[in-house]
């Protein structure tokens, strides 16, 4: 389960393989008019006690981009992508098929289907990664990644470099 910042849940289906932080959905929906651009994904795995969280700004990729991925899902996917008007009310699961046949019809014999203009994708540029791991008791192992603040003194007992601007830091649990 991935969770934005403003309690909008989003399918780890949506991830894209552009990029394994990149998602795809509606742009005027609800829940991407946020004024606020940070997000985190969270990725769980209760059975292995293990957990990596992503927190970072989120961005709007490319019209490319969101061509690229469109069009790289099956053409049944893509009807329901432009019947779809995501997040908005309708009156009736048969309304939904509807619009879908009269999609579905419009569209016949069209080789390449435009993406709808309101249909792309973000992409989370990570700030802050951490990974976290369970124990049979209290004592979960947490390594916390962040970028390294303009001008930060690092104190090496507690914080080591990782790559480029990154830090790595061991947190209590």
């Amino acid at each position: 389960m991935c969770h934005l910042y403003h309690n909008q849940a989003l399918n780890v289906d949506h991830l894209s393989n552009l990029n394994p932080m990149s998602l795809f959905a509606n742009w005027l929906s609800e829940a991407r008019q946020s004024a606020n651009p940070y997000a985190s994904v969270v990725f769980y795995w209760p059975a292995l006690h293990r957990q990596v969280r992503f927190d970072g700004r989120v961005e709007r990729l490319s019209a490319d981009d969101s061509d690229r991925d469109f069009h790289s899902r099956p053409m049944e996917n893509q009807l329901h992508l432009i019947a779809n008007a995501q997040g908005k009310a309708i009156e009736s699961r048969e309304a939904i098929e509807q619009r879908f046949e009269r999609v579905c019809v419009e569209m016949e014999g069209v080789d390449t289907l435009p993406r709808p203009a309101d249909w792309g994708g973000y992409r989370l540029v990570p700030s802050m990664i951490e990974l976290w791991q369970g124990q049979d008791n209290w004592r979960r192992d947490r390594l916390y990644f962040r970028k390294r603040r303009e001008g930060e003194v690092v104190d090496e007992k507690l914080t080591r470099t990782a790559h480029g601007d990154w830090v790595v830091e061991r947190l209590m649990p």
